[in-house]
């Protein structure tokens, strides 16, 4: 399959695509993640196998991009009743983007989305909220991030390794590093496990991993021994897409504040 020549060809539909590379379970996917032209908001993404051909996948691309295949359920975007309950938070990089609404938060920025049934492609997509949506919902961008906050907590999800010297953090909208800007996470965390703290590891935009306290004395060189293994997992690992910076964050159970702990510093 000549991957490089479905790029062309969409480039020339004026279609925006990036390869996309994501391990789950030790297991390796690769697909396209494709910028619709009518909805930049909106980014599916189509995976294909050692077994497609050009032409195989191209089919599976434009089946996505057929409009009688592919069905956004928007109808409630501007329903706040409705997006008062179904907002959530995101989380990225910084970026220039001044498209969507969004905040900056510690070393990485929030946004605001909202779920959409895409039928077609088996699943959900998201809509990022933009100026022209708030105003057509009525309401105050506080009030948006407020519920956004709250809905975004019942999210999260907690899980235990072994012996208890990992925890793992997903939510299943896939954005588990939101829970970085919410310190009532960590608190019952740590209280739930009798620690004066922990250690947070984002290894990508979908999960996190939990160090408690005990585990690790806090010095500077555990610190970027930390960050240096964020850094080669997002190298090895995670997409760039989904990748946050390799920074580790301590988590403070006496005064329920996150702080950046240590950062990957390059090699000269």
């Amino acid at each position: 399959m000549n991957l490089e020549k479905i790029m062309n060809v969409l480039s020339a539909r004026g279609i925006k695509s990036t390869p996309m590379r994501v391990v789950k379970n030790n297991t390796e996917f690769h697909g396209l993640r494709l910028c619709l032209p009518d909805n930049p908001t909106i980014s599916p993404v189509v995976y294909y196998t050692a077994e497609d051909t050009t032409e195989i996948f191209l089919k599976k691309i434009d089946s996505v991009l057929n409009l009688g295949s592919v069905q956004i359920n928007s109808s409630n975007l501007t329903n706040l009743d409705y997006v008062k309950d179904h907002i959530f938070l995101g989380i990225q990089r910084n970026s220039d983007d001044l498209y969507y609404l969004k905040k900056k938060w510690l070393n990485f920025e929030l946004y605001l989305q909202i779920p959409l049934t895409v039928k077609g492609l088996d699943g959900i997509g998201t809509c990022k909220v933009t100026a022209k949506l708030l105003q057509a919902l009525g309401t105050s961008e506080k009030d948006l991030w407020n519920f956004a906050f709250i809905n975004s907590q019942s999210q999260y999800t907690i899980h235990s390794f072994g012996d208890g010297s990992f925890y793992f953090v997903d939510s299943s909208l896939k954005t588990a590093a939101t829970a970085l800007c919410c310190p009532e996470f960590f608190q019952n965390f740590c209280r739930t496990i009798y620690e004066p703290g922990c250690y947070i590891l984002p290894s990508s935009t979908e999960d996190l991993i939990i160090l408690p306290l005990s585990y690790l004395p806090y010095t500077a060189e555990n610190m970027h021994r930390l960050a240096d293994m964020v850094h080669t997992v997002n190298q090895e690992a995670v997409v760039s897409e989904i990748q946050l910076d390799p920074v580790v964050y301590y988590y403070n159970y006496y005064n329920n504040t996150i702080e950046i702990a240590a950062t990957y510093e390059k090699e000269i």
